[in-house]
């Protein structure tokens, strides 16, 4: 009996070893996690020395719950009641909450999910274990009565291992792959290279500047481009700055691979191990070599777009003021048009793809409209059409109508299916306007209201539409002479970690006495009318002095998060009040964080750089605010003093169903880490938002589910109560 019993062991054994090979050789096919996982399922199910009902399932981790993600020959029922289950609820719960094998043989009290025609039966729920952490759980129904079986346990806890080994592989590959591919789209050049300088990965852009295919340039050294123009000298201090571990920055004359020479504005920065050595560096640079070109082209450039060849806003203006002098008793109709959600479909589609549309956009109008129409890219998505033509209302709705409907239709561009909507605005001369500025105006306010009117349709201005201008107008009027210690206010909204909860710093909030008006309506209005930097300061002032008191009173060394205008960091008269402001006061490098917009940094100018600068070395921090809110570029991440990433609230809209935006947001937070970026999510609301972002290693949250703006008094109370 025992040489028996042996046999039947060793054949146990060796069918064993043969499912795992099948289950170890899933991870070097290209399959997604649930198609490799649902192949895994059948393979369990066939196991021929497992008595069992022929039923199981496995489940992965999904923050403190667990989410079926395969199964065989599980009644739907069942399926449905456990595509989800918390941990601690019933056996596959426990066994996520425990990381130990639970082997039943009966229905007993710990079968928490059942149903009354629930036949008696056992199971194996075993642990997925990687990196010291249960990463899901495999469910095995029996036989009611199984005996237990010690060889037939550890038979199926190393077959969880292969399982759990498969997950990890697959899940590493797809987080590699996205960033690479986030990496990949960034327009700049992009190389990394080990110690010796032997490139272990470039990306596209790379690929495009030199000519020479990936396939060339990986496992080859930099020198591939040498042109020769650069001296021994050069590359010395190239070398001698780098392993000192600090970055070295230099335009570099290349050579392509047809022979041209091309030049790079590259900076070279050494990636250090945790234990400080120098492991690698990675270059990353934008090719120069056109602007020489464009200094040739001046004319060109000042009044056409580059990216789609049609006039731009310059041209637009001048040749329709000169149309409209020609042609004073003729009559004339405006419409602006713009892309709905742009935003939404760079972030899908990606820049390249993005920019073939404005192109085939901007070649639609030529071709729906002819010659006669003066056609324009006035901005990012915004197109515009000045047509002549009598009974122009009638006209101009047709027109619009027109081109609604052809630029509605899809259309494949590299090899892809594109379908996207426009909104229109639309200005009469003389009724709207006599000048082109008043035209541009009356279809731009025409435009906003298309918009507000649900996107994909158009609208004739009218006269009432002028209300939102008039508030303005109000506002503008009533703020001038304003006294920002007397008529604006503070609020303070806490910043918390996302994974403790813990109040990290606060954010700065401004409010007018005079209006219940939001700030997206009053700053504006200050910037105009230069208002601005006098608020900008007080509110510095004031935060400076919260910050020496909550540091002598409760004891607290929190961060403060300030919004600065762009019109801020143009002023060197208030860059050098808020230095003499840091200088008189001692609060710890860092504590202050200015809050800034992707547009100023868009300009590149190079007065703002020095201002970032020179607050750098008074210890002031910097955030981007509503990243990926405008044209989100990783080259100013690298080109100015950036510490902080704000997420703009829009990526948390529906993020719980929204795989896309999902996959969007985790890849950014990823890049952002290893660019060694603390990242911020503003905007929370619900705890599944949390969750998400907790998941994705966001570093600090914002928003209503922690708190609320609040008054000076009830942050002090707020911080003495958590201290308590």
């Amino acid at each position: 009996m025992k040489d028996k019993k042996g046999s039947v062991d060793v054949e146990r054994i060796i069918e064993s070893q043969r499912i795992v090979t099948s289950i170890l050789s899933l991870a070097s096919e290209e399959l997604s996690l649930d198609d490799a996982l649902q192949k895994i399922m059948d393979l369990l199910l066939k196991i021929p020395w497992l008595p069992r009902a022929r039923i199981g399932a496995i489940f992965l981790r999904d923050g403190e719950n667990l989410r079926m993600v395969a199964n065989g020959g599980m009644p739907q029922k069942i399926v449905e009641r456990c595509k989800v289950i918390m941990a601690g609820e019933c056996l596959c719960g426990l066994t996520l909450e425990k990381g130990e094998v639970l082997f039943v043989n009966c229905l007993d009290e710990r079968h928490t999910i059942r149903f009354e025609d629930t036949h008696d039966h056992g199971h194996y729920c075993l642990p997925l274990r990687a990196n010291n952490r249960v990463i899901g759980v495999i469910n095995l129904y029996l036989e009611s009565g199984h005996p237990y079986d010690p060889v037939e346990e550890a038979l199926l806890e190393s077959v969880a291992t292969a399982v759990a080994g498969v997950i990890s592989h697959i899940q590493l590959r797809d987080q590699e792959r996205k960033l690479s591919l986030a990496i990949d789209q960034v327009p700049d050049w992009v190389v990394m290279t080990d110690r010796d300088g032997v490139i272990q990965y470039a990306n596209r852009a790379v690929e495009e500047i030199t000519g020479c295919s990936l396939k060339e340039v990986i496992g080859s050294k930099p020198n591939i481009w040498k042109s020769g123009l650069h001296d021994k000298a050069f590359y010395k201090r190239l070398w001698d700055t780098v392993l000192r571990g600090k970055p070295f920055r230099a335009v570099f004359i290349n050579r392509k691979k047809n022979g041209e020479l091309f030049y790079l504005d590259q900076t070279i920065t050494p990636i250090k191990g945790s234990d400080g050595e120098i492991k690698g560096f990675v270059a990353t640079g934008k090719d120069v070599t056109e602007s020489k070109k464009y200094q040739e082209k001046i004319y060109k450039l000042a009044y056409y777009d580059p990216l789609t060849g049609i006039p731009n806003r310059n041209y637009f203006m001048e040749e329709g003021a000169r149309m409209l002098r020609k042609n004073r008793d003729s009559s004339f109709y405006m419409i602006v048009v713009d892309i709905d959600r742009f935003k939404f479909v760079n972030d899908v589609y990606g820049a390249k793809l993005s920019d073939e549309l404005l192109r085939w956009v901007a070649d639609s109008l030529r071709e729906e409209l002819g010659e006669e129409a003066l056609i324009s890219r006035l901005g990012s998505d915004e197109f515009g059409v000045l047509v002549r033509g009598q009974g122009s209302d009638k006209r101009a709705s047709v027109v619009a109508r027109r081109l609604l409907r052809r630029i509605s239709q899809p259309v494949v561009i590299d090899g892809r299916q594109v379908a996207i909507t426009i909104s229109a605005g639309v200005s009469l001369y003389p009724d709207h306007g006599r000048t082109m500025s008043e035209l541009l105006r009356s279809a731009d306010i025409a435009l906003t209201h298309a918009k507000e009117e649900g996107k994909n349709t158009f609208a004739l201005f009218r006269s009432d539409m002028n209300l939102r201008v008039r508030e303005t107008i109000s506002i503008t009027k009533d703020i001038v002479g304003s006294c920002a210690r007397k008529d604006f206010e503070l609020r303070f909204q806490p910043i918390v970690d996302a994974s403790t909860g813990k109040v990290m710093a606060y954010e700065v909030l401004s409010r007018w006495k005079k209006k219940n008006v939001s700030p997206a309506r009053f700053i504006p209005v200050l910037e105009e009318t230069g208002l601005i930097n006098e608020l900008s300061l007080w509110i510095v002032e004031e935060s400076l002095s919260m910050l020496e008191l909550m540091q002598r009173d409760l004891g607290y060394s929190l961060s403060v998060s300030i919004n600065v205008s762009p019109l801020n960091l143009k002023s060197q008269k208030f860059v050098n009040r808020v230095t003499s402001l840091f200088r008189s006061v001692s609060v710890p490098d860092g504590a202050v964080i200015f809050e800034i917009t992707e547009n100023v940094l868009l300009s590149e100018e190079e007065g703002i750089r020095k201002a970032l600068l020179q607050l750098r070395d008074q210890g002031v921090a910097f955030a981007i605010d509503d990243f990926g809110a405008g044209h989100t570029s990783l080259h100013y991440l690298r080109r100015y003093p950036i510490d902080f990433v704000k997420f703009d609230s829009a990526f948390l809209r529906g993020i719980e169903k929204d795989v896309r935006n999902k996959a969007l947001l985790e890849s950014l937070i990823y890049t952002m880490r290893r660019m060694e970026k603390w990242t911020v999510a503003e905007g929370v609301e619900r705890k599944e938002q949390l969750r998400i972002l907790q998941s994705f290693g966001c570093d600090l949250c914002q928003g209503f589910y922690f708190y609320k703006p609040m008054k000076k008094d009830e942050l002090f109370g707020l911080l003495r109560e958590l201290g308590e």
